[in-house]
């Protein structure tokens, strides 16, 4: 297969993806029962995720590496969002233990699990990001053992 080949079956898998994202939103518009609606959410946050990972497969086709300015600016970035994470976590484990009923309890923890794995993986971005000497193999082996992208 050439890469024109697999850049336009990925093209089109992109713009199904997309599709479907546009499917499952007029759905989830419909649809009355939280529970229904919530599960349709978690498909729609998966097609749109899915998008953006064959959108990826395309850019390392063509591999750029951050250099020099963009490190430094994306470093800043993830410094605050790494304490965003952090306050978020505290604002809900806080909110849980006040919650009686066990369907909100049941979301709002599972956000926090969420909550607390993207606090660890961003903190492990700034450290590699900080660290110049970080390879492209290394990237993909933080990926490949702590990243989770279900």
């Amino acid at each position: 297969m050439t890469d024109k080949d697999l850049e336009e079956i990925i093209a089109k898998m992109i713009k199904n993806e997309e599709d479907t994202v546009k499917h499952i939103s007029e759905t989830i518009s419909k649809v009355q029962n939280n529970a229904v609606k919530l599960l349709m959410q978690i498909m729609l946050t998966d097609s749109l995720k899915h998008g953006q990972m064959l959108k990826i497969i395309l850019n390392i086709m063509k591999t750029p590496i951050m250099e020099g300015r963009e490190v430094a600016e994306v470093l800043d970035s993830l410094k605050k969002h790494v304490e965003e994470e952090m306050a978020m976590t505290k604002d809900f484990e806080s909110l849980i233990d006040k919650i009686k009923d066990r369907r909100i309890k049941f979301l709002l923890e599972n956000i926090v699990t969420d909550e607390k794995r993207h606090h660890s993986v961003m903190e492990r971005i700034v450290k590699l990001i900080g660290d110049s000497e970080t390879s492209d193999d290394e990237w993909w082996d933080f990926l490949y053992r702590y990243s989770r992208l279900t």
